[in-house]
């Protein structure tokens, strides 16, 4: 940690003193932590940031970070400090039990700004978000760099420990991840995220640099060309109808479901495996809810009778997370809702009232998979027309 108590209550914060100044300090005063109130020491090494450690192991939860991390929350307070005047380092929040890495208040709003550079449990994560948000406190976090992994042109891949990180802050904003390097001094955001697997995402990088950026301007959506989009979609359609599965888990399910219900890959419609908002919150790939939505609208509701988005919902509960599972994505769309929208727009459902649909007409299964990927690119290709 970077910041300690003396034994008169003052808080002392390392970074400001040269090592020289520090070996004074060092001499006269003992230090406590804030969090414990245990005894620490300061640690000054010439590879190291110096830093205050407790004395002995212990489990206090203030301790033991590394050097990446504490250069980084050192340049995002400094980073802050220069735009707002209430910005503390590793500020104790007394109802939660919580030191954020750098405390923020911008107009009455206050804000949890944390440096996450080690792999924790996804729980953790969404513990402390959850603590945050129960003060009013608005969690907003900057991944290490090395989370980073870039699997393509615009395609990311974004596992369980990085999606618990994805926020979106109002209902006008797309989800996005922030990401920072202490080496280049850079905050790199990942916006318009879009998952076409479970794990695997398209995005647009937008990278920062901390001398020329300000807080308000990297949350801060930038735009990104719904063709590129649309043509990179249409690729994965393409994968979708041609790739090898190897039947193992879900997958293995999902081909057995389809096999049950006289189905295959080739016969299904191209209206399965569209892009929807809020996929993070499904247990399973687009084309396997998809396709079972699809099927249970057509051949066991039937055309032409009222369905409302919650008979949706209650017939796809098995695939999907609670609400709260991702408690910074609080202005996300239901996928569910997002696909529903999907078929009106493609003229197959009409939404009668607010809350019922009827499926207009039967949306036709495919003979073999050359009419297949002929279907998805006309498929495609009318849906980036409709945009243009």
């Amino acid at each position: 940690m970077l910041c300690a108590q003396t034994k008169d209550g003052d808080m002392i914060c390392l970074p400001p003193y040269s090592r020289s100044e520090i070996q004074e300090i060092r001499k006269r005063k003992h230090f406590y932590c804030p969090t414990c109130n245990d005894r620490l020491i300061i640690k000054i090494g010439t590879e190291i940031t110096p830093h205050f450690s407790h004395q002995s192991v212990s489990t206090c939860s203030g301790g033991g970070e590394g050097e990446i991390h504490e250069r980084g929350k050192w340049l995002l307070f400094s980073w802050l400090k220069d735009q707002y005047e209430h910005v503390h380092l590793e500020y104790y929040i007394e109802e939660t039990n919580q030191r954020p890495d750098v405390f923020l208040m911008i107009d009455n709003k206050k804000y949890a700004v944390e440096f996450q550079y080690s792999s924790v449990s996804t729980s953790e994560i969404r513990k402390r978000n959850e603590l945050y948000q129960r003060v009013q406190i608005i969690p907003i976090w900057f991944l290490d760099i090395k989370h980073l992994k870039q699997r393509g042109k615009n395609t990311y891949m974004v596992d369980a420990f990085a999606k618990q990180f994805l926020c979106q802050p109002s209902n006008h904003s797309s989800p996005f991840i922030l990401f920072f390097c202490t080496a280049t001094k850079q905050i790199i955001s990942l916006q318009h995220i879009s998952f076409i697997s479970l794990n695997k995402v398209l995005a647009k990088k937008v990278v920062y640099s901390m001398q020329a950026c300000l807080w308000s301007e990297i949350f801060q959506c930038c735009s990104f060309s719904r063709k590129i989009y649309l043509d990179r979609w249409l690729a994965e359609k393409k994968k979708f109808r041609l790739q090898y599965r190897n039947g193992v888990g879900k997958q293995k399910q999902w081909l057995l479901w389809l096999y049950e219900h006289q189905l295959s890959i080739d016969y299904l419609p191209s209206v399965i495996h569209l892009p929807v908002k809020g996929q993070m919150f499904m247990k399973v790939q687009t084309w396997n809810w998809q396709s079972r939505l699809w099927y249970y609208l057509q051949f066991e509701w039937g055309t032409n009778k009222e369905f409302t988005l919650q008979d949706c919902t209650k017939y796809l509960a098995p695939f999907i997370y609670p609400p709260n599972y991702y408690p910074l994505l609080q202005y996300t769309k239901s996928p569910v809702a997002s696909y529903i929208e999907w078929l009106c727009i493609l003229g197959y459902a009409h939404q009668e009232t607010e809350q019922t649909f009827i499926l207009k007409q039967a949306i036709p299964k495919l003979a073999h998979i050359e009419e297949a990927v002929k279907q998805d690119y006309l498929l495609m290709d009318h849906i980036t027309r409709l945009y243009e």
